[in-house]
């Protein structure tokens, strides 16, 4: 891994915030800055999680966070001028520069909630890297979700009412951070949105759909009982079942006997 002098990183860096308002030059200047510091010889998957899809440079994180950290003034500054650079960065296929792009979204004044919504679209495709969907849906849009909910949602519901599974999981996944996020108070709206696709949930979805009721029953584990009973009342889809059972272990025995129960009745 290539030596990191801090002063000299962070004249590199200032040099990089020089090009900030022309996006062309700045993307040229990062990707070679990017290059600098890559480590050839770190092979993926020595961490232990699974490597990215993505190309990735493999910079050592000092060096992300002094990029960001020089860029971040400059966004607050000129918001406009950062979504043309993100959607430069987005363009360019390397794990790096669209985690810089992300954090650009995340910068992005959140009043101006029309950009947000079209790079959400743009940006989360099925198929995409789980690495920059995690980051996008975390971090790029928590500003939107603690802000305007709602919005958020309505992208949500428009994913998980596809009629293509692979639509679907995005929508459980774009779901599983507003879940688990505290300042997020109505539950009751969420599980209104889950109750279609766990009535018919195939097996692919079922592992996100699963997910997100661990988070909910975590949360909150009688309101989420309460809603699981109801599902399995309603449907005799082994998926249903299925996903109850993730959930056991946050129960009370009691709980867990009644859904056992229910279960058993279908």
């Amino acid at each position: 891994m290539p030596a990191i002098n801090p002063e000299r990183l962070k004249q590199e860096t200032a040099e990089l915030a020089a090009d900030f308002l022309d996006p062309a030059r700045f993307v040229r200047r990062l990707e070679a800055l990017l290059d600098q510091y890559a480590d050839r010889i770190r092979r993926p998957g020595h961490t232990g999680a699974p490597a990215p899809l993505l190309p990735a440079y493999k910079v050592a994180p000092p060096v992300m966070r002094q990029i960001l950290l020089t860029l971040t003034p400059l966004v607050e500054a000129n918001p406009q001028v950062a979504l043309t650079l993100a959607d430069a960065l987005w363009e360019k296929p390397f794990l790096e520069t669209r985690q810089i792009a992300i954090r650009l979204l995340s910068l992005y004044p959140v009043e101006d909630s029309i950009p947000i919504l079209k790079r959400l679209h743009r940006w989360a495709k099925p198929g995409e890297e789980e690495h920059i969907l995690e980051a996008l849906f975390e971090k790029g849009l928590e500003p939107l979700q603690s802000q305007h909910p709602a919005l958020y949602l309505e992208t949500i519901r428009e994913w998980l009412n596809d009629s293509q599974v692979q639509f679907q999981i995005l929508g459980a996944r774009a779901l599983l951070p507003l879940a688990k996020n505290p300042a997020f108070e109505n539950l009751p709206l969420i599980f209104r949105i889950l109750v279609s696709r766990i009535l018919d949930a195939q097996p692919p979805l079922r592992p996100h759909l699963a997910a997100v009721i661990y988070v909910l029953a975590e949360r909150s584990p009688q309101e989420t009982a309460h809603f699981l009973r109801q599902v399995l009342v309603l449907t005799d889809n082994p998926g249903a079942a299925w996903i109850a059972r993730q959930t056991f272990e946050l129960f009370s025995e009691e709980i867990q006997e009644k859904l056992k129960e229910t279960i058993r009745n279908r």
